[in-house]
């Protein structure tokens, strides 16, 4: 897969979208630092430079019909547990972008496709992974794989080891189609079927998550009984639970 290296861009994923597109797909662009680094809605992604692995791979899903656009987040976030958990990291999938290992975030996903008629033409995945950043504030509530394992990890070893789970899951995906994907997304989705705290609307309440719909909706059951389903910046995570 190629790889191309840059030593700063204001976003992998803003670089790529201004990218002539490349003879070979899949693709990566790399980056050691991100000065406008770019996650869900109006969040940032902030890093040390050289010391977290920033890239995004780019891609053609063109069998994933636009009303099942979520599976592209399903299928990178799967991608990207599995590379973690080759490091021994209990790694889960919280909806609707990040990995949180120990209920603390390890990395995040930015999704960006570009749509033709009724599929995806290309799709753009940023991807932002703690890897040596010593994370003193807690209140991220973040986590690296330094701290896990104990000591520094090679960060090209790391997106080798990312290539090698996509390239894998490429082909399942592929082969199986979208239900080899919802298998493993709900089996390993953070607090699926389990009661825990949200809060939506300045309101806390107790739910089970029960689904995530193609769109991207979470599908909650409250206590009553009650189903409710909400968009991204909709719901948050209580992780008091």
């Amino acid at each position: 897969m190629t790889i191309i290296e840059l030593e700063s861009t204001h976003s992998t994923n803003t670089y790529a979208a201004k990218l002539a597109p490349q003879p070979d797909m899949p693709y990566i662009i790399r980056a050691d630092f991100q000065d406008l680094g770019r996650g869900q809605g109006d969040h940032s992604w902030e890093s040390e430079p050289k010391k977290n692995l920033l890239f995004s791979i780019v891609f053609e899903p063109k069998h994933i019909p636009v009303d099942k656009n979520f599976f592209v987040s399903k299928f990178i976030a799967f991608c990207l547990m599995e590379t973690i958990r080759k490091y021994n990291a209990p790694a889960m999938i919280k909806w609707p972008n990040d990995i949180l290992v120990k209920g603390r975030k390890i990395a995040g996903i930015l999704i960006e496709n570009t749509i033709y008629g009724n599929s995806i033409k290309r799709c753009i995945s940023g991807i932002g992974l703690n890897i040596n950043q010593d994370i003193a504030n807690k209140e991220f509530n973040a986590i690296s794989l330094k701290e896990i394992t104990g000591k520094e990890q090679n960060i090209s070893v790391v997106l080798n080891d990312f290539i090698d789970v996509f390239n894998k899951n490429y082909y399942l995906l592929n082969k199986e189609g979208f239900q080899f994907i919802n298998k493993v997304y709900f089996n390993n989705l953070f607090k699926f079927n389990q009661s825990a705290l949200f809060m939506s609307r300045g309101s806390q309440f107790e739910a089970k998550i029960i689904d995530v719909r193609d769109d991207g909706h979470l599908v909650l059951q409250k206590s009553s009984g009650k189903l409710e389903s909400f968009s991204f910046g909709e719901i948050e995570y209580l992780f008091s639970k």
